[in-house]
């Protein structure tokens, strides 16, 4: 009878132990993440979050402000496409906002010059002076798009 009990009172502190070990992995995790740079989190943002505004790419100088750092869409016509520096794509539209697709460069390769193109993305700048989305990527064109 002595036996059992020590062997319950063993368990119930493994099981003890094992759960501070799992909430140790989860606070690892977490720091993990956040020293990441969220980058992982704008990554499912990117994938699976909504997009907060909609702009012709003429009007994003003028009503893009409130929107810096949340994901919008932006329509626009390709001037030019830079895919020299290896995991920097770039395409450029032709009012000047810069579009950096990054490592995908076949998605950037696949943008024509002088076509209509959708880009989903983070709007990272937004002045007179230079217009940023970042990282981006092309959104289908059949998706609704309502400016």
């Amino acid at each position: 009878m002595i036996r059992y009990r020590f062997r319950e009172v063993r368990i119930s502190s493994m099981l003890g132990a094992m759960k501070k070990i799992w909430i140790l992995s989860a606070v690892v995790f977490g720091v993990v993440l956040a020293a990441s740079g969220c980058g992982f989190l704008k990554g499912l943002q990117m994938d699976y979050g909504k997009v907060k505004a909609q702009f012709e790419e003429v009007d994003v100088a003028e009503k893009g402000k409130p929107f810096i750092g949340k994901k919008v869409t932006v329509r626009g016509i390709v001037k030019r496409v830079d895919v020299r520096e290896k995991g920097n794509a770039k395409v450029f539209l032709t009012n000047g906002t810069e579009c950096h697709f990054g490592k995908m460069e076949l998605m950037a390769r696949g943008m024509e010059v002088g076509k209509v193109v959708y880009v989903d993305g983070f709007l990272e700048k937004c002045d007179s002076e230079r217009i940023l989305i970042k990282p981006a990527m092309a959104r289908d064109p059949e998706a609704p798009f309502k400016p």
